[in-house]
């Protein structure tokens, strides 16, 4: 084990994004609380000293990623969570900091420090679990969940499921084996067949998209007419387009944002997946809020060329704007009024185009 400098120099990941003296209070902060933590569970020989030291290192490991999911973490959120407003605004405020960085201590706390970095997401659902325990438990999730789409394929009469606040659903007039896994390029093909609906393909799973209500299409509207007006304004060699084009997350995944904008070449009349996608734009509705503040926001960068990433709140009047930095750290800002800065590609759009 390599020894860590008593000074706890802020990690390189998180340089322009988060201050030295801001991570070195987080820091202090997060050791003495599991030390009082431990010390009322009888661990005597917790010390700040050592718990600081072990947190330290733990962050440098971890790169900066969950070390449950490998999901990149928001470092810009330490030291903001704001006890009042969670408790006004509840489960809403909440999601807001889905990929805050945590700790997690491993095992019962009355050994020597031992910790994990993940999101408070990930915290959460774990709890108290054992790491063995945790991972046991999701995959008791996943097996129940799948074994409802096979008993489900196996009757005449369609039924749904929800899967991450969408309908998922599998019928005989979709013309599909309901329990087969599906490659992006084999969905691609069988959605294009279809003569109604839209549709994702999240790990290999096919997800209908709900309906949506005029306001949701307005603001999608909104964002690709204040996209182009940018795009042509700066005449980058970008376009924007309302919702049809896939981004591709792997092989067994692609979304279909609100709008989006694609830079380099021109696509090909016959494309249906965005090559270079580097703005992607959501519009929030109740149906699917959760996702696009946490797993869509996880796997939209994953995609090496993409970003920006819009959240379009119509409720709260503003937009979350998550922009990858140079150093592969994500950082979000709240927008209510002025400019938002695309760089690259090098455009501004006006808060109030995407909102009124």
């Amino acid at each position: 084990m390599r020894l860590i400098s008593k000074t706890y120099d802020l990690p390189p990941f998180l340089s322009g994004n988060v201050s030295q003296q801001s991570y070195l209070r987080w820091l202090n902060r997060k050791s003495s609380a599991h030390v009082r933590r431990n010390k009322r569970r009888g661990n005597t020989s917790a010390n700040n000293v050592a718990y600081k030291e072990a947190i330290h290192r733990v962050v440098l490991e971890s790169n900066g990623r969950d070390d449950y999911t490998g999901e990149p973490l928001n470092w810009s959120l330490i030291s903001q969570y704001n006890n009042a407003e969670s408790k006004d605004m509840r489960r809403q405020y909440k999601a807001k900091f889905a990929f805050l960085p945590t700790i997690d201590h491993v095992g019962d706390g009355l050994g020597a420090a031992n910790f994990k970095i993940c999101s408070w997401r990930t915290n959460d659902a774990k709890h108290d679990l054992t790491h063995d325990e945790f991972v046991e438990l999701c995959r008791l999730i996943v097996a129940h969940f799948e074994r409802g789409l096979r008993e489900s394929a196996n009757q005449s009469k369609p039924r749904h499921f929800v899967a991450s606040n969408r309908r998922l659903w599998y019928s005989k007039n979709m013309n599909v084996p309901a329990i087969k896994r599906m490659t992006v390029p084999e969905f691609l093909a069988w959605a294009e067949s279809q003569d109604k609906g839209r549709y994702e393909l999240v790990r290999g799973e096919i997800v209908a998209m709900a309906p949506e209500r005029a306001e949701h299409v307005r603001a999608k509207q909104r964002a690709v007419r204040s996209l182009e007006i940018a795009v042509a304004r700066a005449g980058v060699a970008c376009e924007a387009f309302v919702d049809g084009l896939a981004i591709v997350i792997d092989d067994e995944t692609s979304y279909e944002p609100g709008a989006l904008v694609n830079c380099g070449a021109r696509i090909a009349d016959n494309t249906m997946i965005a090559p270079h996608p580097v703005i992607a734009v959501e519009v929030l509705s109740p149906s699917t809020g959760n996702l696009d503040k946490t797993t869509k926001l996880a796997d939209y960068f994953r995609v090496a060329s993409l970003v920006h990433y819009l959240i379009v709140d119509l409720g709260r009047r503003h937009v979350l704007h998550y922009r990858r930095q140079l150093d592969g750290t994500i950082i979000v800002a709240i927008a209510k009024e002025g400019e938002l800065v695309f760089d690259p590609p090098g455009i501004t759009v006006p808060v109030d185009g995407l909102l009124c």
